[in-house]
């Protein structure tokens, strides 16, 4: 059995026995745990934490799909469903909710979900399952306008599909290997003739990545270039520091991480604890707040330090989570905050350090504020909220007694704006609001002196590294890189930025303006600063 769900709606599609022709049913979990309950079966155990759809914002930031273990009664989380597609519609206007699976063929793309929005019904969204990728098609122009999302209508299937032809669907991946780049270098028409004392002097005066691209490079290159312990300091290498690069949880337990601005590609092996269902969390100074169900840690992919916090007890809903500064700091704090259930009119915050045993947990009143997906920013002393209204939120801990206040001003800069993400920035705090389908982002500074945003044009020699999971600012480090925008989306195979200067999306692989239709967003990854000490 293959399970796709959401939260909200507590919505499931679910397919027993497969065969060619014949399309799923669809159900509901408290409909199925009934079931279950009457046939004298526990109760289905869900593992999973992630915030699937914010119903207001309309907008998906992960998607997960389950398959049932019939005989532990518990959801594993399946990697890949290359012989299978999905169809499924978010109506929340509708209570028939007609989600389909088929198998894959040479029409229909396998290992994909695809759906459409209310908001957005004239635009197909298609997340694949394998990559975390979400891309979404050109606006379809002639069909009608609606408020509600359309459905899904399968015909009947008239021919029966032939798995067999359509191959074994593996994915041949490209291997780096160090005696397949020396062949291939060796049969050209020479090495360049340096002394190798110069080689070792240019090799010194390398930063990181250049310098593990100079030992791959042939046989002479790697024996004047030691290989780096990467868990000690590297004062030799002159410029060790590095702009952010995007991490996302790969293939075969590991970390992936992309540079931005050279779209090189490097893996990091995970701990065995982290190995099954870690989620990234927040991110600050080379660490990273990681999730396994219920437990916590942070964790430097760099240097392998991972970091236990107490397991948390309370189970909150669509949960926010950051730190203050580095772990190794006596005043870190990890913070997580958000509903703890579905209709509670408070809101719930888990306080907790390295060393405690248990987390500090805080009950807050509403008061007209909606937390957003988004981590918060820990500034002058505080934590920093952008509601999905556009409003600040502040959490502060005091000795004491904790408190969470709602600003009046500033007031939002923008109200129908699609994503919001929070950023300090130089010492002064930065919203940023990206506007849907290539329509647009804006930048604001906060004025503290009389509370109100103020629109920034230029963002100088900074940059700026945007997503759900963390976000952050950085000096260029590199020409061409400063006065951008960077999001966790891909236009091939190079990340997507977006300049203030020119005012639309561009790529370092293409000197033309990106189609946004023609680019893939990563859901559930974040930004890092590389830093090996």
């Amino acid at each position: 059995m293959v399970i796709l769900f959401v939260s909200e709606p507590p919505l499931i599609i679910y397919c027993g026995r497969i065969i060619d022709g014949e399309w799923i049913k669809l159900s509901y979990l408290g409909e199925l745990n009934q079931s279950l309950h009457k046939a004298g079966e526990n109760m289905l155990q869900n593992y999973s934490n992630e915030r699937i759809l914010d119903s207001s914002s309309r907008y998906i930031t992960a998607i997960v799909i389950y398959k049932l273990d019939f005989d532990k009664l518990v959801w594993l989380k399946v990697e890949s469903a290359k012989d299978r597609a999905f169809f499924l519609p978010f109506n929340f206007d509708n209570q028939s909710y007609n989600g389909f699976s088929c198998p894959a063929s040479t029409e229909i793309e396998g290992n994909c979900v695809y759906f459409t929005l209310a908001d957005g019904h004239k635009k197909l969204y298609s997340y694949n399952i394998e990559e975390g990728k979400l891309s979404i098609s050109s606006p379809f122009p002639n069909l009608p306008t609606r408020k509600s999302s359309p459905i899904w209508v399968m015909p009947e299937a008239k021919h029966r599909i032939n798995m067999e032809e359509q191959g074994s669907g593996k994915v041949q991946e490209k291997v780096n290997d160090l005696e397949d780049v020396e062949v291939a270098n060796e049969t050209k028409a020479h090495l360049p003739c340096l002394p190798l004392d110069m080689l070792k002097l240019i090799a010194k005066r390398l930063i990181l990545v250049d310098y593990l691209h100079f030992r791959a490079t042939c046989k002479m290159f790697h024996s004047v270039a030691p290989q780096i312990q990467w868990r000690i300091a590297t004062p030799r290498l002159e410029n060790p520091s590095l702009s952010p690069w995007l991490v996302l949880f790969g293939k075969e337990s590991v970390y992936s991480f992309i540079d931005p601005n050279h779209g090189d590609k490097y893996l990091i092996n995970l701990p065995q604890v982290l190995k099954e269902g870690s989620i990234i969390r927040g991110s600050k100074d080379g660490w990273l707040l990681v999730t396994v169900r219920m437990s916590t840690f942070f964790f430097n992919p760099f240097t392998q330090a991972l970091l236990p916090l107490a397991d948390r007890r309370a189970y909150i809903r669509n949960p926010c989570m950051g730190f203050s500064s580095t772990p190794d700091s006596s005043e870190c704090v990890a913070v997580e905050i958000g509903d703890k259930t579905n209709n509670n009119s408070n809101f719930f915050v888990n306080l907790c350090s390295l060393g405690k045993e248990d987390w500090d947990l805080w009950e807050f009143e509403y008061t007209n504020f909606s937390f957003d997906c988004n981590s918060p920013v820990f500034y002058k002393g505080a934590f920093y909220y952008l509601g999905k209204e556009g409003n600040l939120g502040i959490l502060k801990l005091n000795d004491e007694e904790h408190s969470f206040e709602v600003l009046t001003k500033p007031k939002p800069p923008c109200n129908d704006n699609f994503q919001k993400f929070l950023v300090e920035c130089n010492g002064e705090l930065l919203s940023i609001f990206v506007a849907p389908f290539e329509k647009g982002v804006r930048v604001f500074k906060l004025n503290e002196s009389i509370m109100t945003w103020v629109r920034v044009e230029n963002l100088g020699n900074y940059m700026l590294y945007v997503s759900h999971k963390s976000s952050m600012s950085a000096i260029a480090k590199s020409p061409g890189m400063e006065n951008k925008i960077y999001f966790p989306r891909f236009y091939g195979e190079s990340i997507v930025f977006y300049s203030l200067e020119t005012d639309n999306y561009h790529s370092f692989k293409s000197k033309d303006v990106v189609d946004f239709y023609s680019t893939t967003e990563v859901l559930c990854c974040g930004w890092i600063e590389p830093r090996w000490c």
